[in-house]
């Protein structure tokens, strides 16, 4: 996602746009769309607060969020449940962002919407992650 400045008085943290989005719902008990519903609610929240160059991995409602925010706004956030290794979503995490750095101009995605950026490398990267070693 990138998430812009708001110095608005009323913000409570950051404004995120949801650039692209990969999700995998196997395996788990709630329905697909409120699962996307919680993982984009996470997403902005989390993105929009974190501090610049930090890796955080928080909790909310059994799922961790693993989350670091660059410089120029780019943040990546990784949604797991509390048994996935954070070393592996860290490391997912620094894959997707150097992959996605190497191939999308930042013109491309500095103006972009929500889920407006096309970027089929993602489900590959998360199917790489998806059994990672203990």
């Amino acid at each position: 996602c990138r998430v812009d400045k708001d110095d608005s008085k009323d913000a409570d943290g950051d404004k995120s746009t949801i650039l692209c989005q990969e999700i995998d719902t196997s395996g788990v008990w709630v329905g697909k769309g409120s699962m996307k519903e919680m993982a984009t609610f996470i997403i902005r929240e989390i993105s929009g607060r974190i501090e610049v160059l930090t890796m955080k991995s928080l909790e909310y409602k059994g799922n961790i969020c693993h989350a670091f925010k660059q410089q120029n706004g780019l943040c990546v956030c990784a949604l797991t449940d509390d048994k996935y290794p954070p070393r592996a979503a860290h490391g997912l995490i620094r894959n997707v962002l150097k992959d996605f750095s190497s191939c999308k101009k930042e013109q491309e995605w500095q103006n972009a919407g929500d889920n407006q950026i096309k970027w089929a490398k993602l489900g590959q990267l998360l199917a790489t992650y998806q059994d990672p070693p203990k």
